[in-house]
């Protein structure tokens, strides 16, 4: 995965940096709710992931890389297992969520690829992307909702890259993902929610996938 390249108009990159670091633990995870001055530093394994997956994309490398490992090889039992499937996913990054819509449609698609198996549904995929495309928000998170997620952003952008499909509002897709960052530098999971590390990182990477089809299309 290639660095966040700039784009001052759909990301602040120094502040998404600096939204990220701030969210790092004493332990060495990291947590989107910590409040050091109300005592509350509590990492967990989701946001250590999205936070690390963030720094990658910004193309900052993680303090202390060798504290975060210890901090997340102490999430695991001695005999392998993990408290909760969410801890051991996040962990080890696997994906699977259930559902019909971008994200779950997304999933569908590089399953089908790591695969190997024939596209022989891509022309459906294709129109179900394009049934989601949306003049205000760019791509909605299915055809039918009257609004969009960083979810919605992220995956539909990743159904567009995969199948190498042009889409009808990119302008539109860039204002929406500007539109999900706050004061604070982090991005919410839509627009006016408040930041997290998990949709700050799904934020910054579907940034990433937009540049990528632009580039594509000059």
């Amino acid at each position: 995965m290639r660095q966040l390249t700039e784009r001052p108009s759909v990301i602040n990159r120094d502040a998404a940096i600096g939204y990220v670091l701030g969210r790092r633990t004493p332990p060495g995870g990291y947590s989107f709710y910590r409040t050091p001055k109300w005592g509350v530093e509590e990492p967990n394994s989701p946001d250590t992931l999205a936070a690390l997956e963030s720094l990658r994309l910004l193309g900052v490398a993680a303090p202390a890389p060798e504290l975060t490992g210890r901090w997340l090889r102490g999430l695991q039992s001695a005999d392998g297992h993990y408290q909760t499937l969410t801890i051991g996913w996040a962990a080890l990054r696997r994906w699977a969520r259930p559902g019909a819509d971008l994200e779950t449609t997304a999933v569908a698609v590089r399953v089908t690829a790591l695969l190997g198996l024939p596209g022989e549904s891509e022309a459906a995929t294709s129109e179900f992307l394009h049934r989601c495309e949306d003049a205000v928000f760019g791509l909605r998170l299915a055809p039918r909702t009257a609004a969009t997620t960083v979810g919605a952003l992220r995956h539909g952008l990743l159904i567009a890259c995969a199948l190498s499909l042009p889409l009808r509002y990119p302008d539109a897709i860039s204002r929406s993902i500007g539109r999900l960052q706050r004061p604070s530098g982090g991005l919410g999971g839509r627009d006016g929610a408040i930041a997290t590390l998990r949709d700050t990182w799904l934020g910054l990477h579907a940034a990433c996938l937009l540049d990528r089809l632009e580039e594509k299309e000059r």
